[in-house]
């Protein structure tokens, strides 16, 4: 039961927050002062996460080819 609340529920309400913050810019805006520190964050963490994907890619073909 628990599986499916989170299933149905949760996992699409963590994937819409994306889009809700995105109307919020886009409707409302903000001042130029806030939008420096808020695209740097969101640029970083960008980075920062196709940094942790190529590593485990790396990391997994190399198990596959056997090294260490």
């Amino acid at each position: 039961m628990l599986n499916a609340l989170v299933e149905n529920l949760v996992r699409p309400l963590v994937a819409r927050v994306g889009t809700a913050a995105a109307a919020v810019l886009l409707t409302y805006g903000f001042e130029s002062q806030l939008v420096e520190p808020f695209v740097n964050t969101v640029g970083a963490g960008l980075l920062l996460g196709v940094d942790l994907l190529l590593s485990r890619y790396y990391r997994k073909l190399a198990v596959k080819r056997g090294e260490s």
